[in-house]
């Protein structure tokens, strides 16, 4: 995906799912950042296509601030709120700035800091 690319990630998976039931695909793509403290947390990017081919443009960005790939099943991690419906000429801006805000949220974890942590529309809160 070259808006992951653009925004200094890579793709580990992509995935396409077809649901008859919704009559629509789920394309579903996982991209992690190559360098740094988080190598192993994923962004994962999705977007629901009709089987006619129409779909709204927009995309969901989702992520979840576990250091270094950890627990994911911690109910302590963080996971970002509020890019639900992100304009598909927006995706590289607001995967870069995805980054940024697991990064800041991580260090303010690691600092004792506790969230939620809002950043413009954005939070990053525990469920």
């Amino acid at each position: 995906m070259a808006a992951g690319q653009r925004a200094g990630l890579t793709v580990q998976a992509s995935r396409m799912r077809l649901r008859r039931e919704h009559r629509d695909r789920l394309i579903q793509v996982d991209m992690v950042t190559p360098t740094g403290p988080c190598q192993r947390c994923v962004i994962g990017v999705s977007a629901t296509i009709g089987v006619d081919g129409g779909w709204s443009g927009r995309v969901k960005i989702g992520c979840a601030a576990a250091e270094d790939g950890g627990n994911l099943n911690d109910w302590q991690v963080p996971i970002m709120r509020g890019r639900e419906a992100v304009p598909l000429q927006e995706l590289t801006q607001q995967l870069a700035d995805t980054v940024k805000e697991r990064e800041r949220v991580a260090a303010a974890r690691k600092e004792g800091i506790k969230g939620p942590y809002a950043f413009d529309r954005i939070r990053w809160e525990t469920l």
